[in-house]
C-alpha cells in the first residue's frame, strides 16, 4: 500500500505529479478477499492527488463536483482535477475464494443474486478506476466445502456426493470474460487444465467482438467532441438532493441470509464431467 502522503504537500505540483506517476506505474494492490480489496480502495479514496490546480473542494458546489468524479470518472473526465489516489491505480491482483468470486464477478446463475447485498463490492467498482489497465486473477481452488449453512451468504456450492469445481469455475470465468472485457491486460490463472483455459479465452474473444465501444474508444470520442457529459446542468439538482444522498444507508448482507435453504435448480452443481472431478482430483478434500 501507499505510505503516508503528507510529505508530497511539501513539494511543487510538478514534482508531486512526477512522483505519483512513478508510484502508480509500480503499485500493485493485492487482495485475497472482497473486504480486503474494499478497504484498500476506501483508504486510497481518502486522499486527493493534488496534481492539478483547485484539486481540493472548498465549497459545497465543488464538493459535489468532486463526489461526481469520485463515482463516475469515466463519464466526467473534465473533473479529473479532483482525482483521488484510487483513481491512479493501474494494476490489481485478486485471489478470492469460491463464493466471493461468484459474487464479485456478478454470476447470476440460480439464486446467487438473492444473496448479494447492496453493500457487497462487486466488479462494478472497477468503473471508478479510470486508469486501471491490468488485472491479475487467480481462480479459486482448495477445499471443496461449503461454509456453515446459516452464515453462508449464498446457496450450497458443493454437492455431497458429486461436487463439480469445473462447473463453478465455468460460471466464474465466463462472467470475468464479460465483466472485464474492456480491461486491456487481463491475466487469469488457476485453471484446472488447458481445456478450461482455452474455453475462457474463447469466451473473452467473443465478449470483445460483442463490445460496441471500449474504454479507450470512449476517451478518444471524448477528445474528438472536445468535451464530455455537461456537468453544470446536473449540479444544482445534486446540491438540492445532497442531504438525502448523504442520509441513504444501504441494506446489509445479513438481510439476505433468510434465503438459506431456498430450493435452487443450479446449485450445488452435480458433476457430469466425462472424467468425474472426484476422480480427476483424488487428492482434493471435499465435503
Amino acid at each position: 500500500m501507499l505510505p503516508e502522503t503528507t510529505s508530497l504537500l511539501e513539494v511543487s505540483q510538478e514534482i508531486r505529479t512526477i512522483v505519483l506517476e512513478v508510484v502508480f506505474e509500480n503499485l500493485i494492490v493485492y487482495s485475497s478477499s472482497i473486504g480486503q480489496l474494499a478497504r484498500s480502495l476506501r483508504r486510497l479514496s481518502r486522499y486527493y492527488q493534488l496534481s492539478k490546480d483547485a484539486g481540493v473542494p472548498t465549497t459545497e458546489r465543488s464538493a459535489v463536483l468532486a463526489q461526481i468524479y469520485r463515482r463516475f470518472p469515466l463519464y466526467f473526465p473534465e473533473l479529473d482535477r479532483f482525482a483521488m489516489m484510487s483513481h491512479g491505480l493501474r494494476h490489481l491482483h485478486i485471489q478470492f475464494d469460491w463464493l466471493e468470486s461468484l459474487h464479485f464477478f456478478k454470476v447470476s446463475a440460480g439464486t446467487l443474486p438473492l444473496y448479494r447485498g447492496r453493500d457487497l463490492a462487486t466488479v462494478e467498482y472497477f468503473e471508478r478506476l479510470p486508469n486501471l489497465r491490468r488485472v491479475d486473477i487467480v481462480l479459486p481452488s482448495g477445499w471443496w466445502k461449503d461454509r456453515c449453512s446459516h452464515t453462508q451468504p449464498g446457496p450450497r456450492l458443493f454437492h455431497e456426493d458429486d461436487p463439480c469445481p469445473r462447473a463453478l469455475h465455468r460460471f466464474i470465468y465466463e462472467s470475468i470474460a464479460e465483466e472485464l472485457v474492456s480491461v486491456r491486460e487481463l491475466h487469469v490463472t488457476g485453471f484446472v487444465d488447458e481445456t478450461e483455459e482455452e474455453m475462457f479465452w474463447k469466451a473473452r474473444q467473443s465478449a470483445k467482438e460483442r463490445l460496441k465501444i471500449t474504454r479507450l474508444e470512449a476517451r478518444e470520442m471524448y477528445m474528438d467532441l472536445e468535451g464530455g457529459v455537461p456537468v453544470h446542468t446536473h449540479v444544482e439538482m445534486l446540491l438540492r438532493n445532497v442531504q438525502s444522498v448523504r442520509s441513504h444507508k444501504p441494506r446489509g448482507r445479513k438481510e439476505y441470509y433468510r434465503y438459506a435453504g431456498v430450493e435452487d435448480e443450479v446449485f450445488p452443481p452435480r458433476c457430469q464431467c466425462e472424467v468425474p472431478c472426484k476422480e480427476a482430483f483424488p487428492d482434493m478434500e471435499f465435503a
